[in-house]
């Protein structure tokens, strides 16, 4: 069904459809069905960006750690957001230390299990 606008008026009208003419009962294919040999120069697939969850990880897991700030410029999320990956890590089972900076602000960092555990 299409409509059509002309002037002050709605037209609509029925569009026809032509039957296919030549339809193939078999469908052909021209990809070959033999995998390339391919050499190692081009079997090199470039690896994706690391993911915004390995670089958080990443600043946790630095010996400084890193503020809810630094997290923020790394990954480009809202403050809510990486809040809320602080929180995803620790129902995981993994340990945060929190830390506050002389000047008042929160350092995050992970700890291993093994040194959490003493």
């Amino acid at each position: 069904m299409m409509r059509l606008l002309t002037g002050d008026h709605l037209m609509t009208a029925k569009l026809k459809r032509s039957p296919v003419a030549g339809l193939q009962t078999e469908p052909t294919s021209t990809i070959d069905t033999q995998p390339a040999q391919l050499d190692n120069a081009s079997a090199f697939v470039p690896s994706k960006p690391p993911k915004k969850s390995a670089q958080v990880i990443a600043l946790l897991e630095a010996e400084d750690g890193a503020t809810l700030v630094d997290l923020c410029a790394a990954t480009g999320w809202q403050a809510h957001t990486c809040r809320a990956f602080l929180t995803g890590l620790r129902k995981k089972g993994r340990v945060l230390e929190r830390s506050h900076r002389v000047d008042g602000a929160s350092v995050y960092k992970l700890v291993d299990m093994e040194v959490a555990a003493q």
